[in-house]
């Protein structure tokens, strides 16, 4: 996909299949006014479809089956790995 066609809000033709994601809100509490931690993602692409977008966003992935029991153990994995902070959800 071309910049003018995201820029407009056009989807390319094929999108990924679905899958389970989960993602975290990680405060800093002790800070006046109370920071929130985002993560720096760098584009990427599977088969030419935009998997996830560059820029700045939330801690979590996706699930890892076999690893990843629930949407909440894969968030505090992610949170963990990407972040490293131990999440209380």
């Amino acid at each position: 996909m071309d910049a003018n066609a995201r820029d407009a809000g056009q989807l390319p033709e094929t999108l990924p299949e679905p899958s389970v994601t989960a993602f975290g809100i990680v405060l800093d509490e002790d800070q006046d006014p109370v920071r929130v931690h985002l993560a720096h993602n760098n584009q990427e692409q599977v088969d030419g479809a935009v998997t996830k977008p560059w820029g700045f966003g939330l801690l979590g992935g996706g699930l890892i089956e076999g690893t990843d029991r629930t949407p909440r153990h894969a968030a505090r994995r992610e949170i963990l790995m990407e972040g490293g902070f131990k999440a209380v959800l």
